[in-house]
């Protein structure tokens, strides 16, 4: 039997952390709709737009080139908003 709650679930990950020249999010949508990936720095400046837009539900992962960021904390910030869910999930990793 499968538990319909776990299918609904909102999740990002992301790996290695600490993090070099490209770091992997993993990022599961419970339904299709709007996403908005950010990543600041420490001092809460935006410092990168990864995603903003349509997506489909299901498991996505992304590789992004991080090796111009300077070495630091960072927060990446996913925003969802779907037809029944709406929700957001923060992460922090070190450069």
């Amino acid at each position: 039997m499968q538990d319909d709650k776990m299918d609904a679930l909102l999740t990002l990950s992301g790996y290695p952390n600490p993090f070099g020249n490209t770091v992997n999010l993993i990022y599961t949508l419970p339904e299709n709709g709007t996403v908005k990936i950010n990543v600041y720095n420490s001092l809460g400046e935006l410092v990168r737009k990864i995603a903003d837009g349509e997506e489909m539900s299901g498991k996505h992962i992304l590789e992004i080139p991080t090796a111009q960021l300077p070495h630091g904390l960072y927060t990446f910030k996913m925003e969802f908003s779907g037809d029944k869910v709406s929700d957001c999930r923060l992460m922090k990793m070190i450069h």
